[in-house]
């Protein structure tokens, strides 16, 4: 019987009730747990499995009577008590940013209303009937959106305090796409006001609340404290750090056993070569969005499925824009495979988006471009290590291809020109 493919299913628990194949990164759950910040930033380009693995622990913490217990038999976690031990314990607040990209600040604060409102309808059936009657008539304001600005930035936090009290624990949060909104403020040019909220959204929600187990934020950027996350106390891994390289992406082990479970062995080089190449931390990933969908349709051969996905308005505009200076070092990568550039682990999109290291950095941290260990020589002036950066597989070089093909005939004139 043929394997079924996941394709497009973020669910963890509907993945696992439909018996469709999943590569176990169930041990992220075990590194979640055990990290003793209480508030991690997990940044990964799109479609390399960060809704699946919130997903997962959602499902995991969440004090529900619809999660069956059997979810994770089999899995690698359940041979890990201490962890299985916080199975099922937790009240659990989840949502996305995905669809919080308006183009202007007054409908992205009724998206982000509405994201509130439907997280408060979520919970209504544990906490209404132990309200008491002023907090009955707050909690029915936020579930009719009847809410001031002020009241919003703090509404996750005052739903973690009911939660908390309700159920006598702390509260797991989970934030899928946390950067959307910023990058959409910055595009349409209200960036200050989108800025300032999600500061005292993310203040409220993350910092010293003692409402909160834990908190885990994922998205496809890195972004600076300076940006959003001022004073808060998180710890960010990145594509460049070893710790939780394993769970996004599917690693060379992981490939190995899906080719082998699926009888289809002799592809394993050309996964490699079209789908491969990714550098997190010490391994070496390939895009799952893309093996899951040349699996699932074998017959279509080898073709680009994941770079529509990971295309991104910010990307497309700073390279849409990007002056002969910019184009010459992309054409170098695509002939001589790898170009070098100071590469942060931080990115600020405010007032940076058409500097030349923020575009490299924006690459290696969307999936168009990976990287290879720090040199080492750095210049004597530069602060950040210097990373070989090249084209992991031929589906991003496919993208590059593209862009190049559709790139600006005029440039914007440098300084000297202007001057």
């Amino acid at each position: 019987m043929a394997l079924k493919m996941p394709i497009g299913i973020s669910d963890f628990k509907k993945l696992r009730e439909g018996n469709f194949y999943y590569v176990d990164k169930s041990l992220f759950i075990q590194e979640v747990v055990e990290r003793p910040a209480e508030v991690l930033l997990l940044p990964r380009p799109r479609r390399f499995g960060k809704t699946v693995n919130l997903s997962m622990l959602r499902y995991f913490f969440e004090q529900s009577s619809a999660t069956p217990s059997t979810l994770f038999q089999d899995l690698a976690i359940a041979e890990v008590p201490e962890i299985m031990a916080h199975q099922g314990q937790y009240p659990v607040i989840s949502f996305s940013f995905k669809h919080v990209k308006e183009p202007s600040w007054a409908r992205s604060y009724r998206a982000l209303r509405n994201q509130v409102a439907r997280l408060y309808e979520y919970h209504a059936p544990q906490l209404q009937q132990q309200l008491s009657g002023t907090d009955q008539e707050e909690y029915h304001r936020f579930c009719k959106e009847q809410i001031h600005s002020v009241d919003l930035e703090s509404g996750v936090a005052q739903l973690m305090r009911w939660l908390h009290q309700a159920y006598g624990k702390p509260v797991v949060v989970l934030l899928d796409e946390y950067e959307v909104p910023l990058e959409a403020g910055v595009q349409y040019g209200y960036a200050d006001d989108i800025s300032v909220f999600l500061r005292n959204f993310f203040s409220s929600v993350f910092k010293d609340n003692t409402d909160l187990f834990k908190g885990v934020l994922t998205g496809c950027l890195p972004l600076g404290r300076e940006a959003i996350f001022s004073n808060l106390n998180l710890d960010s891994y990145t594509v460049l750090n070893q710790r939780f390289s394993q769970y996004f992406g599917f690693t060379t082990g992981d490939v190995a056993q899906l080719l082998d479970d699926c009888e289809m062995n002799d592809h394993a080089e050309n996964i490699q070569q079209w789908y491969g190449g990714y550098r997190f931390g010490n391994h070496i990933v390939s895009n799952p969005w893309s093996v899951l969908n040349f699996l699932d349709k074998p017959e279509e051969g080898f073709k680009a499925h994941g770079v529509s996905f990971l295309a991104n308005e910010t990307l497309h505009s700073m390279m849409q824009s990007g002056s002969a200076e910019l184009r010459e070092p992309i054409e170098n990568l695509l002939q001589n495979g790898s170009v070098s550039f100071p590469v942060s682990g931080q990115l600020c999109l405010q007032g940076n988006a058409q500097k030349e290291n923020m575009f490299w950095n924006f690459l290696a941290f969307s999936g168009y471009a990976t990287w290879n260990a720090p040199e080492a020589t750095q210049k004597s002036n530069e602060l950040q290590p210097h990373y070989e950066l090249n084209i992991p597989n031929l589906e991003t070089q496919s993208f590059y291809e593209e862009i190049l093909q559709e790139w600006p005939n005029t440039t914007a004139p440098t300084n000297q020109e202007s001057s």
